[in-house]
């Protein structure tokens, strides 16, 4: 497998076209923390089998952003490991679920959000990277969350397009829905359902499959990472039915994956394997189920998801706060590797 990305690699530098396609696939293999072009392959295969629409407007958008990458002269060096594209590829994925819920025969209004939004993950990626470098922090996906609140919000006013936006939640109904049994059955479906939404794969047939699908794709490049992904998506999911939360919002995945996302760039990336590391990821899973329900009546309320954000803002902070963490040890952005590798190049601090 090495050898193979290698080969790849050498390919890419003497070919335009090629280094076009490698910034395109590391934008959807960064989205779950990998730098392997393989990876990046597999989880557009997973949205395809859940939403061939979806895999058109996340493609778009990340083109969008490879080609605006090209336009404002930005460092390909910078580039060709996906950290410009992530959040465009992201933004894709999530305009078209959030818009209009997949129908293709809304594909012209998909593919015009979906543009706004590469657009504005891109800008935003550059301005959040200058002010979090100087802590040596990553904004992860906060850029696309940021452009994604905002065109959920903008779509209430544009009826010429005719978009189908969020509405804010009738809370008599959810305590209601909350009231349920759960079967086994339904408790394995919301766990892959929340590796599924870590693709934006959200209520659409097959979107379990996806979870399946995208997990590979994650072993494709580590086992440790598929490992502790299964373990987050469990433990919140659990922790979501323990709560009592609406059993529709699990079932979807809403409250797994950001503690997916949280695992994967806590434990073996932004701080080295350990017992301590493991500890602070799996109380983060649990208080990331909180910070979701808790951020959802506020987002609903002017029609936008939550989207990345409770990931986002609780990984920032944990990297901010590093240096109070005595018993973890650091690494920087620009030396995260898959857990695997993880003791190379630890940060100093």
């Amino acid at each position: 497998m090495p050898s193979i990305i290698l080969k790849w690699k050498k390919l890419c530098e003497g070919n335009k076209l090629l280094e076009l396609l490698n910034i395109m696939l590391m934008g959807f293999s960064q989205i779950t923390l990998n730098t392997n072009p393989l990876c990046g392959i597999i989880l557009l295969i997973a949205v395809c089998v859940a939403s061939p629409v979806q895999l058109l407007s996340g493609i778009w958008a990340v083109f969008v952003a490879a080609l605006l990458i090209y336009a404002l002269g930005i460092p390909i060096e910078q580039a060709k490991d996906g950290l410009y594209t992530i959040n465009p590829a992201l933004a894709g994925l999530s305009v078209s679920a959030v818009t209009y819920v997949n129908d293709v025969q809304a594909l012209p209004g998909i593919l015009l959000f979906s543009t706004v939004g590469a657009v504005l993950s891109l800008l935003f990626t550059a301005a959040l990277s200058r002010v979090l470098s100087e802590y040596q922090a990553s904004p992860l996906a906060a850029p696309y969350s940021i452009a994604l609140m905002l065109i959920s919000s903008s779509t209430y006013y544009m009826t010429a397009l005719e978009p189908q936006p969020l509405l804010s939640p009738d809370i008599a109904v959810l305590q209601q829905q909350a009231e349920t049994v759960w079967s086994v059955k339904e408790f394995a479906v919301a766990v892959l359902n929340g590796l599924a939404q870590v693709l934006w794969l959200n209520d659409v047939p097959g979107s379990a499959w996806g979870g399946i699908i995208l997990l590979i794709g994650v072993l494709a490049a580590s086992r440790i990472d598929a490992l502790i992904s299964i373990y987050a998506a469990l433990l919140a999911t659990g922790t979501a039915v323990l709560l009592g939360l609406v059993q529709s919002d699990i079932m979807l995945g809403l409250y797994g994956y950001n503690a997916v996302l949280l695992s994967l760039v806590l434990f073996g990336r932004a701080f080295r394997m350990s017992r301590h590391s493991f500890l602070m990821i799996s109380i983060l899973s649990i208080v990331s189920v909180i910070f979701c329900a808790g951020m959802k009546p506020f987002f609903a309320a002017v029609g936008a998801p939550y989207a990345g954000f409770p990931f986002a803002m609780i990984s920032i902070c944990v990297m901010l706060g590093r240096r109070y963490f005595a018993k973890l040890t650091y690494m920087e952005p620009s030396t995260w590797k898959t857990p695997e590798k993880s003791g190379e190049n630890p940060s100093a601090e």
